[in-house]
């Protein structure tokens, strides 16, 4: 059970892959690399939104939370391409009524906020969203 935050798996992407990370270049190559290399039954989530043939780097997580039901926490975090540049998204969910239609969530989530990207970058040759 993890206790991030949204902010807290944006500020994780964030310092994979940037310079000013605490990370090593070479940490955080490895860690991008796993996320690159996930197996195929886990390749869902945020990857749903990338641009249409280009690689993306995710890491999701799941499970069944007792305490509420039996209800699921669904989450995807990761690295895509969206209108020609690389955003880092992370997606958290939880009260799901299953893995299934937690992970229908969290890509149509996906899928929505990189709608909003496309259309951002199209009306003003630059992608601002914050929330």
């Amino acid at each position: 059970m993890s206790t991030t935050t949204g902010a807290d798996q944006a500020t994780l992407l964030t310092n994979l892959v940037s310079p000013g990370s605490p990370l090593s270049a070479a940490s955080r190559a490895y860690a991008v690399g796993l996320m690159n290399n996930v197996e195929s039954d886990q390749r869902w989530g945020v990857g749903a939104a990338a641009d249409r043939g280009t690689e993306f780097a995710n890491k999701n997580g799941w499970l069944d939370v007792d305490d509420d039901g039996g209800r699921w926490v669904v989450s995807s975090a990761g690295l895509i391409e969206v209108g020609g540049r690389q955003i880092r998204l992370a997606v958290l969910t939880q009260h799901d009524a299953d893995l299934a239609d937690g992970t229908q969530l969290v890509q149509s989530l996906s899928q929505a906020v990189a709608t909003a990207l496309r259309r951002a970058t199209t009306a003003s040759g630059e992608a601002t969203v914050s929330g």
